[in-house]
């Protein structure tokens, strides 16, 4: 019985009509409120049909007549049609109550005769068309339903078959409106429970309503009858809406609201924020709020925004949604609010400041301003929170800081996306679309799995990868704000076989081979400010294709290959601070041509295990606390070959060759969540050829506005054509 009793949301006079009647033929189909019987058939297929006297009339000349004369069906309030079956009988009653009608070649003959004698033109004209057919269709005609709401409507404009009555208002404005009690309850919960109870409305057909006005009632019930209300003007539309909410009609609401919320501004919508929660109006209050984040600046200016809740404020920060110019607005909004009210305690604050994205905050606000600011200074907690989240950011604001968090939407002009890169090609993935795009290609072509890549200061940095053929060595930096690459200086003795990271603001070359193939043990560190490369304490011994990994204050040296070609287990950890290497835990089984990150603390390495090995775990973790590495088992891992991008909240892209088998290794790319320990298999995966390092990078949106969309078809002409080595 719960469908008797549920609120029509919808809005738009169609689309309210047509759940209208659908609420009363659940009425019918219920026989709740029903006041006529159609007697059909005779014999055993005699049958005895309940329906509402108002419907029929308003459906049927031919019901009219009968049930609104001085005939005796009027007065016992039954028809008997015994040449109709009980089978067609109730097809034609559906159609009066919904609109709804299948027509085969079976039924269509009876159901036009059957028409033409009820005197239904509509279903006359529906059934006609398929007489002497084999056609056949399902009909359903939502113009019919609004006509018939429309027609019962009239009848309660003329108080015919009416059974309720309406006392509104009091004293001069006191009046007596009438309705149909099926259609009330249909329309609204709030009159089903008062005329489908023991309560004295149900007995008497009478239901007072003292406050609410003659003009308002006699809209509401337009509304209820056919979907529509003409809204005269502001105070009308907050009259109605709170009338909407007192007789539960939240597609009333919604309306009321929409027009509420065209009458916005900075001055008036905190009021309207608080009319709507006190009213539930949803509509409204979600219109409200996309106002006030559209505005938040200005109207947190005003006077009234000082006396907001915390938890409202709390709400609106939070999303991505609110505009401002920058996210200090944000701080300096918070601040304002505390300091309006003295009373407001420290917990308050904190809580609020939770929601400032600190990494999108410029540098010298952070230590200039609001670590400055008393109510940051005079709390610890305040201050290791904004102190904790900066740590997130390195002085070179590589773009892996970028991934932990979001910015507001109207703050990101970029896209966060992984890059790929073989030996010239370069092309991204932008998660946030699930689309490939082409970017231009490197200057120099590079060997494939021979160099070193790494994003610093939002730029991409390729150094290494020469092929035996070339001479001396290149290295070159790509900008995702100009879709350009750039040629630098390149590092010395290491040709190829690199590995790139960077670290608190420079870019670090680690191991690798030289151009007589000699396995190296050099690490160099590159100046962006200088364009110069700086040697710096070297690895405990010569290896190559190491993982390199930026953690914290620390560079990690994980793994890579001898001279003899030996698998290596070997872990190292540098500082910076005092140049120099310490030793830490050998991996669990040795890895070359492995790649690692850090996440949530910990650092992960995937990949590297020599091909065709069996043994091992595909990917290891660190944990500096506990100065341990554990496998992470999964039959889904890439074992060899690696390439990893830390992308969002634990989220890692991983690319690498998966499979011990030479006929079944095959690359992949696929997702892992680190709190899940999870993989997720990419479908779109265009990455099928060669080799590719991959990265996280922060692009320009006006970039990718230009550059060409990519899919695996595009990907093999190219191929084909010669334009992809």
């Amino acid at each position: 019985m719960n469908s008797l009793v549920k609120s029509i949301t919808v809005t738009g006079k169609d689309s309210y009509c047509t759940e209208m009647m659908k609420h009363l033929d659940i009425q019918r189909r219920n026989e709740l409120f029903c006041d006529v019987i159609v007697e059909v058939g005779s014999g055993d297929d005699r049958a005895r049909l309940k329906a509402h006297r108002n419907v029929l009339c308003a459906a049927s000349p031919f019901f009219y007549d009968a049930l609104n004369s001085d005939m005796k069906e009027n007065k016992e309030g039954e028809i008997r049609l015994e040449e109709m079956s009980k089978a067609s009988t109730e097809e034609v009653i559906g159609y009066l109550y919904s609109g709804h009608v299948e027509v085969t070649k079976e039924n269509a003959n009876q159901l036009f005769a059957q028409a033409d004698y009820l005197l239904i033109p509509s279903l006359k004209a529906l059934s006609s068309k398929f007489t002497n057919s084999s056609l056949e269709a399902i009909v359903d005609t939502a113009e019919y339903r609004t006509e018939m709401m429309k027609d019962l409507h009239i009848q309660r404009k003329n108080g015919l078959l009416c059974d309720v009555t309406l006392e509104v208002g009091s004293s001069d404005d006191r009046a007596v409106l009438k309705a149909h009690r099926n259609v009330l309850c249909a329309a609204s919960p709030f009159f089903y429970t008062t005329l489908n109870s023991d309560m004295k409305e149900k007995k008497e057909g009478v239901i007072r309503l003292k406050e609410t006005t003659k003009s308002v009632m006699e809209q509401i019930l337009e509304f209820l009858y056919t979907g529509y209300v003409e809204i005269n003007n502001e105070d009308n539309a907050y009259e109605l809406l709170t009338q909407a909410d007192y007789f539960l009609i939240p597609s009333l609401q919604a309306l009321s609201g929409n027009f509420i919320v065209q009458t916005l501004d900075v001055s008036n919508c905190l009021m309207v924020y608080n009319f709507a929660i006190n009213y539930h109006g949803e509509e409204l209050k979600n219109g409200v709020r996309d106002f006030i984040l559209a505005n938040f600046v200005a109207v947190s200016a005003t006077e009234d925004f000082l006396n907001v809740s915390g938890k409202d404020i709390e709400e609106w920060i939070s999303s991505d949604e609110v505009i401002v110019k920058q996210e200090e607005e944000v701080f300096e909004v918070i601040v304002k609010w505390m300091e309006k009210n003295k009373s407001r305690q420290d917990q308050d604050f904190l809580q609020l400041l939770r929601h400032v994205r600190c990494i999108f905050v410029s540098h010298s606000y952070v230590f200039d301003v609001m670590l400055q600011h008393p109510l940051v200074k005079g709390s610890a907690v305040c201050s290791e929170f904004i102190l904790d989240a900066m740590k997130e950011v390195p002085d070179d604001h590589t773009d892996q800081c970028f991934f932990s968090q979001s910015p507001r939407n109207c703050l990101k002009t970029h896209e966060g996306a992984i890059v790929a890169s073989e030996e010239k090609e370069t092309i991204c993935y932008i998660p946030s679309e699930g689309k490939w795009y082409q970017l231009a290609d490197k200057l120099s072509a590079f060997s494939s799995y021979s160099y070193g890549m790494s994003s610093l200061r939002g730029k991409l940095y390729v150094v290494g990868g020469c092929r035996p053929d070339q001479n001396g060595n290149i290295a070159e930096y790509y900008d995702p704000s100009s879709n350009l690459w750039t040629p630098i200086s390149a590092p010395e003795v290491v040709k190829h076989r690199i590995a790139a990271v960077t670290l608190q603001g420079f870019l670090y070359a680690v191991g690798g081979r030289d151009e007589n193939e000699t396995v190296v043990s050099t690490v160099q560190r590159y100046n962006p400010d200088t364009d110069q490369w700086q040697e710096v304490s070297p690895l405990s011994s010569s290896r190559s294709n190491v993982c390199a990994v930026a953690h914290g204050n620390y560079l990690y040296a994980i793994g890579g290959m001898s001279a003899r070609f030996e698998y290596l287990s070997i872990v190292e950890r540098f500082d910076p601070r005092r140049n120099a290497w310490e030793n830490l835990p050998s991996l669990l089984t040795g890895r070359s041509f492995a790649s690692g990150t850090a996440v949530k603390g910990k650092v992960f390495v995937f990949g590297g295990l020599r091909p065709f090995f069996r043994d091992g775990d595909p990917c290891e973790v660190y944990d500096p606390e506990t100065n341990m590495w554990s496998g992470i088992p999964s039959n889904v891992a890439p074992r060899s070959y690696a390439s990893v991008a830390n992308f969002i909240n634990g989220q890692i892209f991983v690319n690498g060759i998966l499979g011990n088998e030479l006929r079944g290794r095959r690359r992949v790319l696929q997702l892992y969540d680190v709190e899940k320990n999870e993989w997720k298999p990419f479908p779109e995966y265009v990455l099928h050829f060669g080799w590719h390092e991959i990265t996280p990078l922060r692009i320009s949106r006006d970039v990718l506005a230009n550059c060409r969309e990519i899919s695996d078809r595009h990907l093999e002409r190219l191929r084909v054509l010669g334009m992809l080595r």
